[in-house]
């Protein structure tokens, strides 16, 4: 009651949410006597929720972009002012994402309060029938299990960076010795012939034999040293065929 009392107190027009992942209740959404606005990573109504950026790369999205949206008791389930589109590149990160979707956001942020001052915007309603989610990300979302193919893995080590990160144990078949680690970058290796050996294993040419096909590891970073080429691991670590990298258990 005392902030919304403060906000009340400054005579504000326009409320604008970014970024924000919590609820705002209808006493706060109804003080602005012309609009209570939310600035929104996708193009709703898909993605609803806190994550939008993460789940569209993890779920193979090829495009996304920012929704400019009224505040409504139900998250993210308000009138579109605007949206603004983009395709996700290939090798694209979802920290890189969001800093090119924050750069649309701007000015569209912008030209919407103009239409809201002078009487122009269109406010429509969205279909909730093709609402989709994209819900808060836990640490744990970001470990990885190889017995998935490498296509879902690559999404996931790009959709979970920077944050929670995409996080395995590596394990030497020699010394036995395990550190866990986050992989930063990776590409997908297509395989005529899934090899007979556990998925999770370091194998020819030093790709990692996955559910279907393999990854080929191109940045990594060890637990309390920063992120690297494989290949310096490779060398620091004496990575050899038969290693592994396996789940973390939660």
């Amino acid at each position: 009651p005392q902030i919304i009392e403060k906000i009340a107190n400054c005579e504000l027009d326009v409320i604008v949410v970014i970024a924000f992942g919590q609820k705002i209740g209808p006493e706060l959404i109804s003080l602005p006597p012309k609009a209570a606005i939310n600035v929104h990573a996708s193009l709703l109504p898909k993605y609803r929720g806190a994550a939008p950026i993460n789940w569209a790369i993890i779920n193979g999205g090829t495009q996304t972009g920012i929704s400019i949206i009224t505040l409504a008791e139900k998250m993210d389930a308000g009138q579109i002012l605007a949206q603004s589109r983009t395709d996700i590149e290939a090798d694209e990160t979802a920290g890189r994402l969001h800093d090119r979707l924050a750069q649309l956001a701007a000015p569209l942020l912008l030209e919407t309060l103009d239409k809201i001052a002078n009487g122009t915007a269109v406010y429509t309603n969205q279909d909730h029938s093709k609402a989709t989610l994209a819900p808060k990300l836990k640490k744990s979302d970001g470990f990885l299990d190889f017995t998935e193919p490498a296509d879902t893995l690559e999404r996931k080590i790009r959709g979970f960076w920077p944050w929670p990160g995409a996080s395995t144990e590596y394990v030497s078949k020699k010394t036995g010795k395990s550190v866990r680690v986050t992989i930063g970058g990776a590409q997908v290796v297509k395989l005529p012939i899934q090899p007979l050996v556990e998925p999770g294993t370091v194998f020819q040419f030093l790709n990692v034999v996955c559910g279907k096909d393999a990854l080929k590891i191109t940045k990594i970073k060890p637990a309390g040293s920063p992120l690297m080429n494989f290949k310096a691991f490779v060398n620091g670590r004496h990575t050899k065929l038969g290693d592994m990298f396996v789940k973390i258990d939660k």
